[in-house]
């Protein structure tokens, strides 16, 4: 790990160049490099996507979790976010960079972190109050590309209840469990 500036490689998925551009703006990179050289120990990938079918943009880091120093905590009744509030804090003033410079649309953008391990993929994403400040998360959350809810979706949470199942399995595995 290290505490200067690490590495960000940025990846665009169906976004035009001109908002490619206004994500690449050198400050905002640079400011997000820093914001989270505490949090991991190699480069960073960090993938900006817009569906066109939703209509949802997304700013996920994503990352395998041996590469993330400051790691969601499993326990019995769940799993202790707490630990990503810098990384969501990086990612929500790097989307309000762009926003409030180039358009104000990029508020909706979704944040989060995308944990990779194998086949797993899971995305915890920023909830709270619109556009959420990186503090707290969401309640639902994607598993292999499928969207779960583990409560109401506008909740603000530092704490994620584990899911049934097949989910529990998925996430406790991205989760290096």
């Amino acid at each position: 790990m290290t505490s200067g500036p690490v590495p960000v490689v940025l990846a665009f998925s169906n976004l035009n160049p001109l908002y490619q551009g206004y994500f690449s703006t050198e400050a905002w990179v640079a400011e997000l490099s820093s914001a989270l050289g505490g949090c991991f120990t190699e480069s960073v990938e960090v993938v900006i996507s817009y569906s066109d079918e939703t209509r949802i943009g997304r700013i996920l880091i994503q990352t395998p979790i041996s590469a993330l120093a400051c790691s969601p905590v499993p326990g019995p009744e769940g799993v202790d976010l707490s630990p990503l509030v810098p990384v969501g804090q990086a990612l929500a003033r790097y989307r309000d960079a762009v926003a409030a410079a180039r358009d104000v649309r990029v508020a909706s953008f979704r944040v989060g972190v995308r944990l990779v391990r194998g086949v797993e993929l899971c995305d915890l994403y920023v909830g709270g109050q619109f556009p959420p400040d990186g503090t707290t998360f969401s309640p639902c959350l994607g598993l292999r590309g499928n969207e779960i809810c583990l409560g109401d979706r506008h909740e603000a949470l530092t704490s994620l209840p584990w899911p049934q199942g097949e989910h529990r399995e998925i996430l406790s595995a991205c989760l290096g469990g």
